[in-house]
């Protein structure tokens, strides 16, 4: 009866052996393919690693950061992306900084950096690294394509509040037609102007029909200040 208990223990404990070996064998895979600078291998091991174990995956990242750079940058875009998919976007920023932190200057990290605070709604991080994306390549498409409707969109927020806040008074003085005036100029020759810019690159790249809207309702916000 005892002879049964130990062995019934001991079935139920080997998934957690066979897991533990699994996951060691997996990472000292990882470790080889380094050490052999056969990064193919590595990286598809690495990848495996974070499916089955993350953190076990994390830990080896953080342990080998400091003595691979051009692997640990691998590591942190494949953790980043992991994250991403699982819309865990906190641990995903973290891995993305340290990729950029690693490769100051690679496009497709600062783009990967870039897209996720769009999503995460820290837009301007997120411009400041598409700026850094095009101070190394002025035609870059998706930089080009969101700082246009960066600026498109809070130009547009701004004059919508320049008008509403006008549309209140009931006899505007001419001092008060003429700031408001003002404000839309200024605003036609900053963020509007900005917008075209980049916009008009966007065209020059990918003739967009959408891209084209815009660009037609700035030329009439522009015809309209001008009169």
């Amino acid at each position: 009866m005892k002879f049964r208990y130990i062995l019934l223990v001991l079935l139920m404990l080997m998934p957690v052996f066979v897991q533990a070996m699994s996951d060691k064998d997996i990472m000292e895979q990882v470790e080889y393919a380094i050490a052999n600078e056969d990064w193919e291998v590595a990286e598809e091991n690495y990848r495996i690693a974070v499916s089955e174990n993350t953190e076990e995956a994390e830990l080896f990242f953080w342990k080998h950061t400091a003595n691979d750079t051009l692997f640990s940058s691998k590591m942190a875009l494949i953790l980043g992306d992991h994250y991403k998919r699982a819309c865990n976007y906190n641990k995903a920023h973290v891995f993305y900084d340290e990729l950029i932190k690693l490769q100051p200057d690679d496009i497709d990290a600062l783009l990967a950096c870039a897209d996720l605070k769009a999503q995460s709604g820290k837009e301007k991080e997120a411009l400041e690294l598409y700026e850094r994306v095009l101070s190394l390549d002025v035609n870059n498409l998706p930089a080009n394509i969101f700082i246009g409707n960066y600026y498109y969109y809070y130009a547009e927020k701004e004059r919508a509040e320049i008008e509403h806040s006008y549309s209140k008074l009931r006899v505007p003085t001419k001092m008060q037609y003429a700031r408001y005036r003002e404000h839309i100029n200024d605003l036609v020759n900053s963020d509007y102007a900005k917008a075209k810019g980049y916009l008009q690159r966007v065209i020059a790249l990918f003739p967009s029909f959408e891209v084209k809207k815009v660009l037609d309702k700035i030329r009439m916000v522009e015809m309209e200040n001008a009169r």
